[in-house]
C-alpha cells in the first residue's frame, strides 16, 4: 500500500489528476510567496548579513535533488584546501528549535538525519535550528575561526543574505507537473533560477540550462554499520529488501535493476525515522538501504542491514567559484 507521501509523489511527477482541484491553494502560495518577497525588498522584512561568506545550497521543488550528496563533494573538496568551514542546517524533521551543535553521539530525532550524516562523515562545525540567522551567528560564536559557512537548503530563507546561491535540479524528474504547492512541487515560480548564481544539474538532460553537471559514483558494493564490505556479486540469490526514506527512491530502484538484482521495496515519507517494529520480521531478509536511512537505525536489531556509499563528481570550476569567496 503506497503512503500519502508516494501517492502525492505520483500526482507531482507521474500522471496527475484530481491534484489539480488544489490549484486554487498554489495560487494563494504564490500570493503569499510575492507579498513575502516585496517586504523583504522594501526593508519591512529584516535580511541580515553574518560575518563569514554563506552559501546556500538549495533547490526550488521539495526534496530529493542530491543536495546532501553535494554538500558532502563541497565539504570535501574544502578540506582538501584547509578551508574551515562550517554547516547551518534546519533539521527537517528535528524537534529542536534553538540553536544546537550537532555531535557525532546526537539523538537524530533531535537534530535531523542529514546534519548527523553530516557531522559522523566530517569533523566540522554543524548547527542546527529553525532560524538559519540565529543559527550562524551561533556558530560564528563558538567556532570564530570557521571561514565559511554552507546553509543546507534555504534558498527561500531570505531573512539571511548569501554570497553565493546553488541550486540543484533534478535531471531525471525535473519540476514535475510545473505547478507552485500544494497542486505541484514547486517551492518558487521556476523564474526563482534566474536570481541563483549557479544551477547545477544532477543528471543529463538536455531540456534544462545549467552551469555544471553532477554525476553520481556508485561503487559496486554495500557497506554495513561495522564497514564492513559484499560485493554485488555476492548478492545472487539473496531475498532482498530494499528499504528507503529519501525523496526520491526511483534512482535507488533504476540503479539496482540496472544490475539485474530481482529484490522487493519498502518505501517510507522522506526524512522517516524508522522504529523497530519496521524491521520485525525482516530477519531473514537483506535490507540495503542509503546512507541517509542508516543513520537512523543504530538502534534497530537487525544483523543484515546494508547501505550503498554514494559519492558524486563535478567540475573543478565549480568548487573554484566556491574558493574565491575566501579572501
Amino acid at each position: 500500500m503506497s503512503s500519502l507521501y508516494q501517492i502525492i509523489n505520483d500526482q507531482f511527477y507521474k500522471k496527475f489528476s484530481w491534484i489539480i482541484l488544489l490549484t486554487p491553494l498554489s495560487l494563494l502560495f504564490f500570493i503569499g510567496i510575492q507579498i513575502r518577497k516585496y517586504f523583504y525588498s522594501i526593508g519591512f522584512f529584516k535580511s541580515i548579513k553574518l560575518t563569514r561568506p554563506i552559501i546556500v545550497i538549495g533547490n526550488i521543488t521539495l526534496g530529493g535533488t542530491g543536495k546532501t550528496s553535494l554538500i558532502q563533494k563541497i565539504i570535501e573538496e574544502l578540506i582538501k584546501k584547509k578551508i574551515y568551514a562550517g554547516v547551518i542546517s534546519r533539521g527537517y524533521g528535528a524537534t529542536v528549535k534553538h540553536p544546537l551543535e550537532v555531535l557525532k553521539n546526537s539523538r537524530v530525532e533531535d537534530v535531523g538525519d542529514e546534519p548527523l550524516l553530516l557531522k559522523k562523515k566530517y569533523d566540522i562545525p554543524i548547527f542546527v535550528g529553525k532560524d538559519k540567522v540565529s543559527v550562524g551567528q551561533f556558530l560564528i560564536n563558538q567556532y570564530p575561526h570557521v571561514q565559511l559557512i554552507l546553509s543546507d537548503d534555504g534558498l527561500q530563507h531570505y531573512k539571511l543574505q548569501r554570497d553565493l546561491e546553488i541550486c540543484i535540479i533534478d535531471g531525471q524528474r525535473g519540476f514535475g507537473n510545473n505547478l507552485l504547492l500544494p497542486s505541484g512541487p514547486l517551492r518558487e515560480p521556476k523564474s526563482r533560477l534566474k536570481k541563483c548564481d549557479l544551477i547545477v544539474l544532477n543528471e543529463k538532460n538536455e531540456n534544462f540550462d545549467f552551469d555544471y553537471l553532477m554525476a553520481y559514483k556508485n561503487p559496486n558494493y554495500l557497506l554495513n554499520r561495522n564497514n564492513q564490505k559484499i560485493k554485488f556479486t555476492e548478492l545472487k540469490d539473496r531475498d532482498i529488501l530494499i528499504m528507503s526514506a529519501i525523496g526520491n527512491p526511483n534512482r535507488l530502484i533504476k540503479f539496482f535493476r540496472s544490475f539485474g538484482f530481482d529484490f522487493k521495496y519498502k518505501f517510507f515519507n522522506d526524512h522517516y525515522f524508522f522504529k523497530q517494529e519496521d524491521f520485525d520480521g525482516l530477519e531473514k531478509k537483506l535490507i540495503v538501504m542509503t546512507e541517509k536511512d542508516i543513520v537512523k537505525c543504530e538502534n534497530i536489531s537487525h544483523d543484515n542491514i546494508w547501505y550503498l556509499p554514494v559519492s558524486v563528481e563535478i567540475d573543478e570550476g565549480f568548487i573554484n567559484e566556491i574558493s574565491k569567496l575566501i579572501k
